[in-house]
C-alpha cells in the first residue's frame, strides 16, 4: 500500500515492504511509477527494505504546483526531491540505488551530491542526455507527465554531469537492453536520419560509457528491450542480490572474479536466466572469448539469455 509524503507543498507516494539492511530505491524512467517494479520485487529473495515511488502526478503522486511545473529541469532537481522523500518516509542510508533510463541520471545526481548516502548502484539501460541530441531530431525537454509532472531539460543534465567528480567506489552494476535492441524495436521513421544500426552503435557507447563511470560490471539482457527491468525482472533482480550483498559483506563487487562468479552461477540455474554466449571485455565480440571472465575492475560485459523471464 503507498503513502502519501509530503516533500514541500505537494505529495509523492511512495511503497516500502521489507525491512533489512540496505535499503533497495528504485527510480524509474520517464512516465515510469512504483508499479513496474513489481516483478522486480518478486524476484528479489533478498529481504531488504524495498522502495518504490511515484515522481509528481504519476503512480498517485499529487501534481507539481504550477509555477513548479513551468520550469525544466535538470536531473539534479528530481534527485534533490527524492533525498527529501526518503529523509520524511524514515528510510536509513546508505542505500542501494536502482535507476532506470532517465532513474540513472537521477541516481548519479544524488551520488554526486550525497556519496555517503548510496552503497551501491545498480543502472538499468541508462539514458544519456547527450542521446536526446544525437539520436534523431534534438528533443531538448521531455515531460514526465502531461499535467503537473516535471520537464526534464537534457542539456542542463547534460552540462552537469561534465561537472560531476568521480564516483567513489562501490558496487555497481549497468544491465543494459539487448545490443540490438534499436533495429528490433524502433521505428526507423522517428529517428531519422539517424539509422537503426547507427542508434545501435551510439546506444551502446553510452552503455559503455555509464560502465565506466563508477567502474561497474556490465551486464547486456539479450533479448530484453530498453525496460529491462520489465523484461527480465529475475535477472535485474539477480544483479541487485548481488549488490545488496556485497554490501552487507563489506567488499567490493568485483574486485575479485569471486563476487562476479557468484552472480554467474545464480545466472546459470535454470528457470533464472542463462548466460548466452560470453563474458568479455565491453566492446569485444560475442562469442569470442570465454564464458565468464573478468580482470579486476575493468568493465567485463555479459550477454545473458533473459528469454526465461
Amino acid at each position: 500500500m503507498a503513502e502519501l509524503v509530503d516533500v514541500g507543498g505537494y505529495r509523492l507516494a511512495i511503497s516500502v515492504s521489507g525491512a533489512d539492511s540496505p535499503p533497495v530505491v528504485c527510480v524509474s524512467g520517464l512516465t515510469g511509477d512504483a508499479g513496474e517494479w513489481s516483478g522486480v520485487r518478486a524476484a528479489l529473495r533478498s529481504q531488504a527494505m524495498f522502495i518504490a515511488y511515484g515522481r509528481p502526478a504519476l503512480g498517485g503522486s499529487d501534481p507539481l504546483p504550477a509555477t513548479l511545473a513551468a520550469v525544466p529541469r535538470p536531473a539534479s532537481w528530481a534527485a534533490e526531491q527524492l533525498h527529501v522523500l526518503l529523509a520524511r518516509a524514515g528510510v536509513p542510508a546508505p542505500r542501494v540505488l536502482v535507476g532506470h533510463s532517465i532513474g540513472g541520471l537521477i541516481v548519479e545526481a544524488h551520488l554526486a551530491r550525497r556519496p555517503g548516502d548510496v552503497a551501491g548502484v545498480v543502472l538499468n539501460d541508462p539514458t544519456d542526455p547527450r542521446a536526446n541530441f544525437e539520436i534523431g531530431k534534438p528533443v531538448p525537454i521531455c515531460a514526465d507527465a502531461n499535467d503537473g509532472g516535471i520537464r526534464f531539460c537534457f542539456g542542463s543534465c547534460r552540462d552537469e554531469r561534465d561537472e560531476y567528480p568521480t564516483p567513489p567506489t562501490m558496487p555497481a552494476v549497468v544491465v543494459s537492453a539487448a545490443v540490438d535492441s534499436w533495429q528490433r524495436t524502433a521505428d526507423a521513421a522517428v529517428i531519422a536520419p539517424c539509422t537503426l544500426a547507427e542508434a545501435d552503435e551510439l546506444w551502446q557507447g553510452y552503455q559503455r560509457d555509464w560502465t565506466a563511470r563508477p567502474r561497474a560490471l556490465h551486464v547486456s539482457a539479450d533479448h530484453a528491450g530498453h525496460c529491462v527491468h520489465e523484461d527480465a525482472p529475475t535477472l535485474v533482480a539477480f544483479v541487485i542480490g548481488g549488490v545488496v550483498r556485497a554490501v552487507r559483506e563489506g567488499r567490493m563487487f568485483g574486485s575479485t572474479s569471486r563476487p562476479w562468479n557468484r552472480l554467474a552461477a545464480a545466472l546459470r540455474r535454470p528457470g533464472e536466466g542463462r548466460p548466452r554466449r560470453s563474458a568479455r571485455p565491453t566492446g569485444a565480440p560475442i562469442g569470442k572469448l570465454p564464458r565468464f571472465a573478468i580482470t579486476g575492475r575493468t568493465p567485463v560485459t555479459a550477454a545473458v539469455d533473459c528469454r526465461t523471464d
